[in-house]
């Protein structure tokens, strides 16, 4: 793959001094550089804590498909006031174990901030987690 890329000044005049140094060319220094990065972040990609395992395991659990579907149907069923005695029970248990399940995933989440040394906003950006969707 052919790569064009601008570089800073000094950090162009740094690879210079690198390939002068390695007695290579400045494209191999870019391509030794990237590897030894890539390979850095394989390994650590692979090295999660027994704990980091542990809380994203919680972060990442969720309810079945099944759930989903019939969370949405009662919703729906709601918002038409088409729900039964026993469905809006049903609904309102439901709803009560999201809301559970939403409150243990933020307090794994700010365990593993705490664990990482970092910010909450800063783990779910790592972990790609976003604004709350509407269900």
């Amino acid at each position: 793959m052919t790569l064009t890329i601008t570089l800073k000044p000094e950090l162009q005049a740094w690879l210079h001094e690198e390939s002068v140094a390695r007695q290579t060319s400045e494209e191999d220094v870019v391509v030794r550089e990237l590897e030894s990065r890539w390979a850095t972040a394989q390994n650590q990609a692979g090295r999660l804590s027994a704990a980091e395992s542990s809380l994203l395991q919680r972060i990442n659990e969720g309810f079945s498909e099944e759930f989903w579907l019939r969370f949405r149907e009662l919703r729906e069923q709601l918002e038409a006031e088409t729900l039964t005695e026993a469905d809006r029970e049903e609904f309102l248990r439901s709803n009560d174990a999201v809301e559970a399940k939403n409150v243990e995933r933020m307090e794994a989440l700010l365990q593993l901030a705490r664990l990482r040394g970092t910010s909450l906003p800063e783990v779910m950006r790592q972990l790609g987690i976003g604004p709350i969707q509407s269900v």
